[in-house]
């Protein structure tokens, strides 16, 4: 699936560029003190990359962001990121770009040109080629423009295979940007259909239980209709949250009011205070 691309993306990638740091912050300072760790990699996988810039916004994508963290964050160990499109022409723009800013050639970053669900598959067998695969860290990143759904067609987000996935690497971090406002559409086609498809379609509750993660930082991005993202970051390490940022706590006061409001439970004018905005950039053109 393509990345969706709208004026909600510089919003989308402060928040999500502030959870891969504080994960990768983490990590690097675990490999800083720990001598085993220097030869295990922090394995990223970007399943909805996109061409890693937003021309309608004027702001880097999830490729260009994650990759100018990791130049900063990431000193102690290897780098083994995946970012996957299935549009050629996409990734062909993904790559001139990673070329002209020096994030490619890599070692250890590729893009692949496939299908995601095919992709997913392929990186967790890298993975279990490791020694002990079920302690790999890292992240893995769905921003499909979609619900977390994949229809009887195969089109949609690799559910099962993202859900196998969170299962056998618990310690990898899961980012999910989801729209869910097409969740409410479908949930409504299903209270009217029950044994339809759309009443199948997993709740932000059961796509918690289901991905296994015990920590939750949440948030939310309303830019008009059709356009409501829900952006939910789950890991089995504890972390404080980016309230500055709108990324709260799932089980906090302003987490549960975010997630009424993703579970069509309230109204979204009700929802909390407008986060103050951070720069992405510094002057000199790094990451903040």
């Amino acid at each position: 699936m393509r990345q969706g691309q709208s004026v909600k993306t510089l919003d989308k990638e402060r928040k999500i560029g502030a959870a891969e740091s504080i994960g990768m912050t983490i990590v690097n300072g675990m490999a800083r003190h720990h001598a085993w760790r220097r030869s295990k990699p922090y394995f990223h996988l970007d399943l909805n990359a996109g061409s890693g810039w937003n021309d309608i916004a004027g702001c880097p994508g999830s490729p260009f962001v994650f990759l100018e963290l990791a130049q900063q964050k990431i000193t102690h160990l290897p780098l083994y990121a995946w970012f996957c499109d299935i549009n050629p022409d996409t990734v062909g723009k993904l790559e001139r770009l990673l070329v002209r800013h020096g994030h490619l050639p890599q070692l250890g970053v590729s893009l692949i040109c496939d299908d995601n669900r095919s992709v997913i598959q392929r990186f967790a067998e890298q993975i279990r080629r490791r020694e002990r695969p079920e302690y790999a860290l890292g992240s893995l990143l769905c921003d499909p423009n979609a619900w977390f759904h994949r229809n009887a067609k195969g089109e949609g987000v690799p559910v099962q295979e993202i859900l196998e996935f969170a299962a056998e690497f618990p310690r990898i971090d899961i980012i999910l940007n989801v729209n869910y406002r097409i969740y409410h559409c479908h949930r409504g086609a299903g209270i009217k259909m029950p044994n339809s498809a759309h009443a199948r379609m997993l709740t932000p509750e059961q796509i918690r239980t289901a991905l296994g993660r015990e920590h939750w930082l949440v948030s939310r991005q309303h830019h008009g209709p059709g356009d409501s993202f829900w952006l939910a970051i789950g890991r089995n390490c504890k972390t404080g949250d980016y309230t500055k940022l709108g990324l709260h706590h799932w089980e906090s006061e302003h987490g549960r009011m975010i997630m009424q409001i993703v579970e069509g439970f309230r109204q979204g004018e009700l929802e909390v205070p407008r986060p103050v905005p951070l720069p992405l950039f510094h002057e000199h053109g790094a990451i903040a």
